[in-house]
C-alpha cells in the first residue's frame, strides 16, 4: 500500500511540472508565444533582434520610444504575456502585455531629446542624394523648341512605400504650358526611391519639388 501511494505521488509530481513548464510555443504561421519558464523567457527576451523586429507594442499601443531594447528596463518576470506576430500593418512585431504601473510608466517617460519619425525618401533606390536628384533632373527634362527666358514649375506627388512615384500633378504653372507638361513627365519618370519608416504604418509621402527652366543653360 505504501509503494502504491508513493507512486501514485510521482505521476502528480510529474503531471504538476509537465505542466507549469512549457517550451517555446510557435504554430503554424511562425507566431511566437511566450509561455515558458522564467529562464527560458529571459532568455528568449535577450535573444529578441532589435533590428529585425524594431516595432513593440505595449498592451497594444506602440510608443516611439520604446523597443526591444528596453524590455531590460523593467523585470524581466514582470512581463505578463509576449508574443511575436505581424501587426495590422503587416510588420513583425513584438506585443507585451505589462501591469499598469509599467505602462504608467513607459507612458511618463521624460525624453531629453527629440524623436523625428518623418519618413526618409532618397533618391535612385537610396543610391542618389540631393545633388544627384538636381543633376538627373537637369540631364533629362526637355526645353520647348523656341523658348527663351526662365521659368519655374512646381509639381507635387507621393512617394509609395514600394518607392514608386504616383498622383504627380502640377502644384504651381509656369509661364508657360509645354513646360508645365514636361515637369509632370519628368517627375513622372523619376527612378525608384528607397523610403525608410520609423513608424508601424506606411502611407504613401507627399512631396512638392520646384523644377526651374532657364533657356541659357540650353546654350552652354
Amino acid at each position: 500500500m505504501k509503494m502504491l501511494v508513493l507512486i501514485l505521488l510521482g505521476f502528480m509530481t510529474m503531471a504538476s511540472c509537465s505542466h507549469r513548464v512549457h517550451t517555446l510555443v510557435s504554430d503554424s504561421s511562425s507566431n511566437i508565444s511566450l509561455h515558458s519558464s522564467k529562464l527560458e523567457n529571459i532568455n528568449l527576451i535577450r535573444g529578441l533582434d532589435s533590428d529585425s523586429l524594431p516595432y513593440i507594442y505595449v498592451n497594444g499601443e506602440w510608443y516611439p520610444w520604446f523597443g526591444a531594447r528596453n524590455l531590460s528596463d523593467f523585470p524581466y518576470d514582470s512581463i505578463r504575456d509576449l508574443t511575436v506576430r505581424n501587426d495590422n500593418y503587416g510588420n513583425r512585431a513584438i506585443f507585451v502585455e505589462y501591469p499598469q504601473s509599467i505602462i504608467d510608466s513607459i507612458k511618463n517617460i521624460k525624453l531629453d531629446y527629440f524623436i523625428n519619425t518623418d519618413p526618409s525618401v532618397i533618391f535612385d533606390n537610396g543610391k542618389g542624394n540631393p545633388a544627384k536628384m538636381i543633376d538627373w533632373i537637369k540631364e533629362n527634362k526637355r526645353l520647348p523648341k523656341g523658348y527663351t527666358g526662365k521659368t519655374t514649375a512646381v509639381v507635387m506627388y507621393d512617394v509609395n512605400p514600394d518607392g514608386t512615384v504616383a498622383n504627380v500633378r502640377l502644384f504651381k504653372e509656369s509661364d508657360n504650358g509645354a513646360i508645365d507638361q514636361d515637369a509632370v513627365r519628368l517627375v513622372n519618370s523619376f527612378p525608384r526611391f528607397k523610403v525608410i519608416y520609423y513608424t508601424p504604418w506606411k502611407e504613401p509621402i507627399r512631396q512638392v519639388i520646384r523644377i526651374s527652366y532657364n533657356s541659357s543653360d540650353d546654350m552652354k
